[in-house]
């Protein structure tokens, strides 16, 4: 019987070969319409981060009477946040910006995250060459930078020596320290940076968000220590917000 429906139905598709067409080209739209949402979905929503423990990670955010809703920290905010809970080994944050990446005559827009120097220990992420920010570079608002591997493959000609290599972004050299692993892109769904950027106050979105409370711009995230529920977690914080 099998065999029969096959030849009823190939006969009928030679007699109608427009409507054979159309059913065919309408397969193939909505078998790679399908595909393509499908490979999106995976990419920023099924494949986990490429960090150590993600289930211990958990984000930081502000929510109030005034603005309702999960917003970003302020700095000061994230600050005593950093120093005054008891949940989490460690805390840390970035932000978004936009750049003028320059090589010769070449210039691009180009998206960085200016995060804390702990951004990639936080996350148990190492960089496929070269090394992390050190905790200095972050205080002395180091000049330093590392690359996205699409940013590395694209831009710079997959180099395997940029490390120790110069970028010129909004006219200032930073000094390349490494090359992020290739899946790794960012902690928020979406596309991620070119490049990381030591935080600093002239880097940031808004300088003048820098010393007030208002100002919220901070992606921020910490690591649970063992034994420490995410319910216990918000309970400490709330209780240390509360007291700012």
């Amino acid at each position: 019987m099998f065999f029969q429906d096959v030849k009823y139905g190939v006969r009928m598709l030679v007699k109608s070969p427009g409507f054979s067409v159309v059913a065919v080209l309408s397969l193939a739209l909505g078998i790679g319409a399908n595909t393509a949402i499908f490979s999106l979905v995976n990419a920023v929503l099924l494949r986990p981060l490429p960090v150590a423990d993600p289930v211990r990670l958990l984000s930081v955010s502000t929510t109030d009477q005034k603005n309702p809703g999960n917003l970003p920290l302020s700095h000061l905010n994230f600050k005593d946040l950093r120093a005054q809970n008891g949940v989490f080994t460690d805390m840390a944050a970035f932000t978004f910006n936009q750049v003028n990446y320059s090589a010769g005559r070449e210039s691009e827009q180009v998206v960085v995250q200016v995060v804390t120097a702990n951004y990639f220990t936080l996350l148990g992420t190492q960089p496929a060459l070269g090394r992390a920010f050190l905790p200095e570079e972050e205080a002395t608002a180091a000049p330093v930078a590392v690359v996205s591997d699409g940013f590395w493959q694209r831009s710079l000609g997959s180099d395997p020596n940029i490390v120790g290599k110069t970028l010129t972004l909004n006219r200032v050299p930073y000094t390349v320290i490494g090359v992020a692993p290739k899946h790794f892109g960012s902690t928020l769904l979406g596309g991620g940076p070119a490049a990381w950027l030591p935080m600093s106050q002239p880097l940031v979105p808004q300088p003048s968000w820098w010393s007030t409370r208002r100002g919220l711009f901070l992606f921020a995230f910490g690591r649970l220590k063992p034994g420490v529920t995410p319910e216990q977690a918000q309970s400490n914080l709330k209780t240390v917000f509360a007291n700012l």
